[in-house]
């Protein structure tokens, strides 16, 4: 039996495989979902042990499990490692769902559910690849692991750990990430860098005590306007950021890679229509594609009770490790000056608190294929109209 008849003819069970995964609530940051979460797990390795994997095993961490497993049976071939994560993020809030997020449904070709995207409908068609290869041919042309954990959702806590103590175990010759998008339908990506993260958690308050506005407005600054004029200098009117050594490891796009870019069928106009903005922004001298994926970036993460500042740096070998600390630590050095300058004209009890840094370290990655089962043009991943395309998951098998 060739490839393409097995996967024809395990369509169906191919996407009751998915359902079942998508069926349970793994949702990372909900502790009261902790059994689910495993269960999750413990379903992952099932479909990895049907799939023909070997050595699949699940392996216990402080937080959640990873599941790892292994087809070590091509000689003098390389070893490629896939990752992957069957956590997904919570679903609230409900009611905007048309249909229940843990329960797939498919309207239109498209299957909607939690996860559907991110990121059990990816990592699902890696395992699918490998039993359909299989089935058909007994072999593949490779060796292959997988790792799939269960806390991306929640910065990967043990992640790191798990994989220091398991070197040997994880050694390969490639990495394949199954978790990104999709250029568009029929349309292969291959992804070669992905964007860091770094972000800090401020806090800015004034009065002891809640104010009224209508008797103390005007008389008393107010917090939220403070944190309006921090945050609105932290680029300047070209859409440059204004920390200082933000770009100082960044490495520009090459003529190569702009021109590629702009041989991508990308309407910038219908991209602004799609999303429903009055307008679309960015660092002078490039292009809105270039923006998204190929120059670093400062966002607001969140405004409230909580402020959240986010930062993004693309990712490369000159920007990653301890880079990224460095870009955490200089982006609260900057609002701490920002403030500090507000200061002379405050003569009140104001303050500016970081209470939190956090930083996610960027993973090299060359060579990664997309399987076809990310999100599109819909910009709905980890929202409530979540899906994946069902053609194109099939589609995504076979490159693979």
């Amino acid at each position: 039996m060739s490839l393409a008849q097995y996967l024809s003819e395990n369509q169906d069970q191919f996407q009751a495989d998915l359902f079942r995964l998508l069926e349970i609530p793994s949702v990372s940051t909900d502790p009261a979902r902790k059994g689910e979460v495993a269960r999750c797990a413990e379903e992952v390795k099932r479909q990895m042990l049907q799939a023909g994997l070997e050595q699949v095993q699940v392996f216990e961490t402080p937080g959640h499990p990873v599941v790892y497993g292994q087809w070590l049976g091509a000689v003098d071939a390389p070893t490629v490692l896939v990752y992957g994560h069957y956590d997904v993020q919570p679903e609230d809030p409900v009611d905007l769902w048309t249909s229940p997020p843990f329960t797939p449904t498919i309207r239109d070709g498209k299957v909607y559910a939690r996860g559907a995207t991110d990121d059990k409908g990816q990592f699902i068609a890696h395992v699918k690849a490998v039993q359909a290869l299989m089935k058909s041919e007994g072999q593949l042309p490779v060796n292959v692991k997988f790792v799939i954990e269960g806390e991306e959702e929640i910065g990967s806590r043990n992640l790191a750990p798990f994989l220091e103590s398991h070197r040997e175990l994880l050694a390969a010759d490639v990495l394949v990430v199954s978790d990104s998008a999709m250029f568009a339908p029929g349309q292969p990506s291959i992804v070669y860098g992905l964007r860091g993260l770094a972000y800090v958690e401020v806090e800015v308050f004034g009065a002891d005590s809640d104010l009224h506005s209508g008797v103390f407005g005007g008389a008393v600054p107010n917090p939220g306007f403070e944190l309006a004029k921090i945050i609105s200098q932290l680029k300047d009117e070209q859409g440059r950021i204004t920390v200082p050594g933000f770009y100082d490891k960044v490495v520009d796009l090459t003529a190569q890679e702009r021109s590629d870019y702009a041989r991508l069928p990308f309407d910038a106009e219908e991209f602004r229509k799609e999303l429903n903005v009055p307008g679309l922004s960015g660092e002078a001298g490039y292009t809105p594609l270039e923006h998204r994926s190929g120059r670093p970036t400062l966002e607001v993460n969140g405004i409230g009770r909580l402020r959240f500042l986010q930062e993004r740096g693309p990712m490369t070998d000159q920007l990653r490790g301890m880079q990224q600390p460095a870009l955490g630590i200089a982006l609260a050095t900057r609002l701490q000056d920002l403030f500090a300058m507000q200061l002379p004209s405050r003569p009140h009890r104001f303050q500016i608190v970081l209470t939190e840094l956090k930083i996610a370290l960027s993973l090299t990655m060359r060579g990664h294929r997309q399987l076809g089962g990310g999100p599109i043009a819909d910009f709905q991943v980890s929202g409530h109209q979540e899906h994946l395309q069902a053609g194109l998951h099939i589609e995504g098998m076979m490159t693979f």
